[in-house]
């Protein structure tokens, strides 16, 4: 996946994205996308041998200032986890119910 995200880091329609420790270590890595009005957060990872990693708090600040610098809204895409949701919620996101199509 790290090889994935350093392929196509910067793009006008993608940006993947690596958090470094100080030694060098990737910690957090996201990736979004964008279309014309929006920039989505697609997914995001983090290394969990490293408690209180805030690299992935970083990453999606840094796709939030991609979507204000380029005029378009931010789509955190959302999570029914209750963990998640929660932490998307820390930075002021607006909830949108959405609904799911699926064939049992």
């Amino acid at each position: 996946l790290i090889s994935l995200l350093a392929k196509y880091r910067n793009d006008e329609s993608m940006q993947a994205l690596l958090a470094l420790d100080d030694q060098g270590r990737t910690v957090a890595g996201a990736l979004f996308v964008a279309d014309e009005r929006y920039v989505y957060y697609l997914l995001g990872f983090r290394d969990e041998s490293l408690r209180n990693n805030q690299g992935n708090t970083l990453l999606l600040w840094h796709g939030i200032e991609w979507a204000l610098k380029t005029n378009r809204h931010f789509d955190f895409e959302g999570s029914s986890i209750p963990g998640v949701a929660t932490y998307f919620k820390r930075f002021a996101a607006v909830q949108i119910q959405c609904i799911e199509v699926f064939r049992p």
